[in-house]
């Protein structure tokens, strides 16, 4: 032990010799905060109610022990940091925490280098959507399927197409715990991306995410971080392991990406809503994939991703709304209709066929889908239409009808194919 009630380390310790004039140390290890420690501190006869360099004390609202190192209080091991209002971890997290957060303002989220192999889960709250004609919540009407829910028999019409926009959100019954944004809606029925059971059992609910962030911010992270049920206006993520999104709703129009994601492993963004001229830039990620997702009037654009799956529906955008640049393979699901362009672009993409739902829509001013550059292009059931025509391959252009007798259709090094 050294004079002045310190060990080798440096840090004051009990039951040590104290200072010259001053009574044995008897404080205890653990106190809810540092001003408490520094309180009893002072009461027990050392010096002042000042912290010291080499001060230490178990922090219990923190949970973790706590020095001080002559500027600050710093806590021992691995710092906390806050990410948003009511969000902190650990700087490195190899368990998985969930975060249960209520409706209102989160404030800007920002998560840089944290390290660990666990998942950090944001868990937004669903809040009633307000201002609708027709009902909001209750249980679905007869006739209900996995694509269509019917409005209660006792409620009111809803409007025509007013329901785009928000989420439908099944509590129990058939389909329960499933959330889909909504594609369109009639006034008696609602248009979903399937879900599993619904049924006249279904009990529902129309909603918006209440949970909100002005921003999100992920750079360089190798925890997993997952967003559930959260509205934001833009997000960065860049260099990072894996991020999810679920049930998020995307408001911003930026045209450098509402969403935008800079190389990593993989990038989730399922059961979401862009709004408006909201877009998603994904750029080199190893993975990608964004299903059962509704654009507004926005776009996506994948650039140089290994692999990509997506199921979007897309309508009404200002240029092509859904566009693949060098990405080895890409199965795409795309309902693309009425765009200022064409439905559905892939240039040099080595291997693209469709998914889920196939390739479907109409009314695009352009090509339902225009392929460009070498690759492997499969079209198996394709119905996706434009006004110049149904697709452009290189140089050339044709209907779906007269491509299912001509499979050589093509310049060399690039082909297109019907898989019967």
């Amino acid at each position: 032990m050294v004079a002045g009630g310190r060990n080798s380390s440096g840090l004051h310790n009990r039951n040590v010799a104290p200072r010259a004039g001053l009574r044995p140390h008897k404080l205890d290890f653990s106190y809810a905060t540092a001003a408490a420690f520094l309180t009893d501190k002072a009461a027990e006869g050392y010096n002042s109610i000042a912290a010291e360099d080499g001060d230490l004390y178990y922090d219990t609202t923190d949970t973790c022990w706590k020095y001080h190192d002559g500027t600050a209080w710093r806590q021992m091991g691995h710092q906390s940091v806050l990410l948003s209002t009511n969000v902190r971890v650990n700087e490195r997290t190899d368990d998985d925490v969930t975060f249960t957060l209520s409706a209102g303002s989160e404030g800007a989220f920002t998560a840089s280098g944290l390290e660990g192999v666990g998942t950090i889960t944001i868990q937004g709250a669903w809040t009633e959507a307000t201002g609708i004609t027709g009902a909001s919540s209750g249980t679905a009407g007869a006739g209900s399927s996995s694509t269509t829910l019917n409005k209660p028999a006792a409620a009111s019409n809803w409007v025509a197409g007013a329901l785009r926009g928000k989420f439908l959100v099944i509590s129990s019954g058939g389909g329960s715990g499933a959330v889909r944004p909504i594609i369109t809606n009639t006034t008696g029925a609602v248009t979903v991306h399937a879900i599993t059971g619904m049924d006249a059992t279904s009990v529902f609910e129309i909603a918006d995410p209440g949970t909100t962030f002005s921003t999100i911010t992920i750079d360089r992270c190798t925890p997993a971080i997952k967003f559930i049920a959260c509205e934001v206006t833009r997000v960065l993520v860049t260099d990072s392991t894996e991020v999810q999104f679920n049930g998020l709703s995307c408001d911003d129009s930026n045209a450098a990406g509402s969403i935008l994601v800079e190389r990593g492993g993989k990038f989730t963004l399922d059961d979401s809503l862009l709004e408006g001229a909201a877009s998603l830039i994904v750029n080199q990620a190893q993975q990608v994939h964004t299903e059962d997702t509704v654009l507004d009037t926005g776009t996506v654009k994948y650039v140089g991703c290994n692999k990509v799956t997506t199921e979007i529906d897309a309508a009404d955008a200002a240029s092509t709304p859904i566009l693949f640049q060098r990405c080895p393979e890409v199965n795409c699901g795309a309902a693309s209709s009425d765009n200022t362009g064409s439905g559905v672009q892939a240039e040099g993409c080595n291997y693209f066929t469709p998914s889920g739902t196939g390739l479907t829509g109409s009314g695009n001013s352009a090509y339902g889908l225009y392929l460009a550059g070498g690759g492997y292009y499969e079209a198996t059931g394709a119905t996706i239409t434009g006004d110049t025509n149904d697709f452009f391959l290189s140089r050339s252009a044709d209907t779906w009808a007269n491509l299912a007798t001509d499979e050589s259709f093509g310049d060399l090094g690039t082909s297109i194919v019907i898989v019967t």
